[in-house]
């Protein structure tokens, strides 16, 4: 069961590399590198708070929400 789990993780991790490739094509690096990392940041949140029970403090959902007006900004 490990071995899948490696074997689907790394079959996410090239799609995500090939689709961040196929986007910097299109688009300037100064807006996918922020707009990457604040994806990731609130990702890691929801994951960390669904499936593992952590705790939602209100400067997590305020760092959220910033990240989200700030994806807002840079692509407005």
């Amino acid at each position: 069961s490990v071995l899948v789990l490696l074997i689907i993780a790394a079959g996410i991790a090239f799609s995500s590399q090939y689709l961040y490739f196929d986007v910097l094509k299109n688009m300037d690096v100064s807006l996918i590198e922020p707009i990457g990392s604040i994806i990731i940041n609130i990702c890691s949140l929801i994951v960390g708070w669904y499936f593992l029970g952590e705790n939602l403090t209100l400067k997590k959902i305020l760092g959220v929400g910033i990240g989200g007006i700030s994806i807002f900004l840079l692509t407005g």
